[in-house]
């Protein structure tokens, strides 16, 4: 086989090869390039991950990090539910271990990792999913009704826009 090809810059001055593999070499090119394609990926995800990590960690930073609800119990409120025993016993470990670290102490990091675990399920029971959007969607109205409370819209807003981020740009890449 023949590999045509060359390299060329981007805007960013970074080299990429662009050409056509011709012949039997074409399968042996392909699992080059589709690796370091993958490993690219991988780390350009790694990179906005952590972009959007900072973000977050600057917002949260802005305020108080003791939780102050309206709701007067979580955790009684929410481990009484019928959502709450779906998600304990057919939901993901992990995410169910925030929720309840949160509802054991609630901070307002605590909250925010609540609620990003939450958002990150994507099973195939309906109820599981149904139930994880529920307490996100609650527990991230309780988290801008805290930076509301502490006089700081402008945070509420702030955490708003990166979670949409994060939901766009990091989210559908995960596994």
């Amino acid at each position: 086989g023949v590999v045509v090809g060359a390299i060329a810059d981007n805007d960013r001055g970074e080299g990429r090869i662009v050409g056509a593999a011709i012949g039997t070499g074409a399968p042996a090119l392909s699992g080059v390039m589709s690796s370091s394609i993958g490993k690219r990926a991988g780390q350009l995800l790694s990179n906005k991950k952590e972009e959007l990590s900072g973000l977050y960690n600057k917002v949260l930073g802005g305020v108080n990090n003791e939780f102050k609800t309206s709701i007067e119990n979580p955790a009684e409120l929410f481990k009484n539910s019928e959502d709450y025993k779906i998600l304990t016993k057919y939901g993901p470990r992990d995410s169910v271990e925030r929720l309840n670290d949160f509802l054991s102490n609630p901070t307002l990091e605590g909250a925010h990792k609540a609620q990003s675990y939450l958002g990150k399920i994507n099973t195939r029971d309906n109820d599981v999913n149904r139930a994880a959007q529920f307490f996100k969607n609650k527990i991230r109205d309780e988290i801008t009704e805290h930076f509301h409370s502490a006089g700081r819209p402008d945070l509420a807003e702030e955490y708003s826009d990166i979670t949409k981020r994060y939901a766009k740009e990091v989210v559908p890449f995960l596994e």
